[in-house]
């Protein structure tokens, strides 16, 4: 590279000598940057951290649908059984969702089902997304369905 000599600096501050003076004077800068970009790494490090929760939480309720349907294909209805699974899940998942079944009922009352009956189970659960970490809370419904056949012969 070339130097250039003190008589060409000067005369490049005395043409433009505000210009210069701005350049050269960068005091307090690099603190204002370091604080901007810690800021916003803190923001995008919180808004991970809440997408992270949100979808342990949605794997959570498909786990507990699938546990649901499977306890409902062995007992063949959706009785005493299931809302017995349901409280047990609820106390491990801390999951409290909205839980309806369609299904073919050989028994109404008993809410039996025949044989290879198809039975599905949908499950909503209100909650609130906290990416912002908690400024915002944005409230999201998380849904999962779970269908199966009854495994029990009804006489």
């Amino acid at each position: 590279m070339l130097k250039k000599t003190q008589n060409e600096q000067n005369s490049v501050e005395k043409n433009f000598p505000v210009t210069v003076l701005k350049i050269k004077n960068t005091r307090g800068e690099g603190y204002i940057e370091v604080v901007v970009i810690v800021l916003a790494s803190m923001m995008v490090i919180l808004l991970a951290v809440g997408t992270f929760s949100l979808i342990v939480r949605k794997v959570n309720l498909n786990h507990f649908a699938n546990e649901l349907m499977r306890t409902a294909e062995v007992s063949g209805r959706v009785g005493t059984e299931v809302n017995g699974r349901y409280s047990e899940l609820q106390d491990v998942t801390g999951l409290s969702p909205v839980m309806s079944w369609q299904a073919s009922y050989f028994d109404e009352a008993n809410k039996s089902v025949q044989l290879e009956g198809d039975i599905v189970l949908y499950l909503e659960l209100h909650t609130s997304f906290n990416g912002l970490g908690g400024f915002v809370p944005v409230q999201v419904t998380l849904k999962s369905k779970a269908t199966g056949q009854s495994e029990r012969y009804w006489k």
